[in-house]
């Protein structure tokens, strides 16, 4: 089952929250919109999973299905991207998108909005309550909201990017050369959580 990562989560004794991750996915964009070619798909690319499996996803509601495309922005791209244009910014999955592995998409951009609220309010102060301010002190906090944020983001990026070539992996020796990779750079393989962004 190299193609396919699956997980599963109970919710209650008859409710259970699973995801089927296909590594090599038909291009077609229609595919994804037709919930019973989504239901087809996944069924035949759990057919090696044990019984219980293929029962749960043959007898889940339909409608609950989706199908969506695991999309990122690479850690170089972070690491070297404009993320100001005048005065408009990205923030959030605009501007860090990034695999769900880590868990940390939400919090970033939480994160994000924290931060530039706080460059802002440095720049711009009492004035920018009342509307007085300039262009200029607009583009240097959003040039300082994204310095202070980059750091951070191209870590997660790195962090998400390498643990999503883990799993894809199938060579024994590639697989060897992600886990060291993630145990060099991410001695704390948790410390993205204790993350703090400082006060608002």
């Amino acid at each position: 089952m190299d193609n396919v990562v699956s997980g599963r989560l109970p919710i209650t004794h008859k409710l259970v929250f699973w995801f089927v991750v296909i590594l090599k996915c038909p291009k077609d964009s229609n595919f994804v919109k037709n919930k019973e070619d989504v239901s087809r798909l996944t069924l035949a690319s759990v057919r090696e999973f044990s019984e219980e499996w293929k029962e749960m996803v043959k007898n889940c509601d339909i409608d609950s299905l989706c199908m969506s495309r695991l999309k990122y922005r690479a850690p170089w791209d972070v690491l070297s991207g404009k993320f100001r244009r005048g005065t408009v910014t990205v923030a959030g999955d605009s501007m860090h998108l990034m695999g769900p592995f880590l868990g940390q998409g939400t919090s970033a951009a939480l994160e994000d909005g924290v931060v530039l609220a706080r460059c802002l309010w440095r720049k711009l102060g009492q004035n920018g309550m009342n509307n007085v301010f300039s262009k200029k002190q607009i583009e240097e906090a959003i040039d300082e909201y994204v310095r202070e944020r980059r750091g951070r983001i191209v870590r997660l990026s790195t962090q998400t990017y390498l643990t999503g070539r883990l799993i894809e992996a199938s060579s024994p020796v590639t697989k060897f050369l992600f886990i060291v990779s993630l145990m060099i750079l991410f001695r704390d393989q948790i410390g993205h959580t204790r993350y703090d962004c400082g006060r608002l």
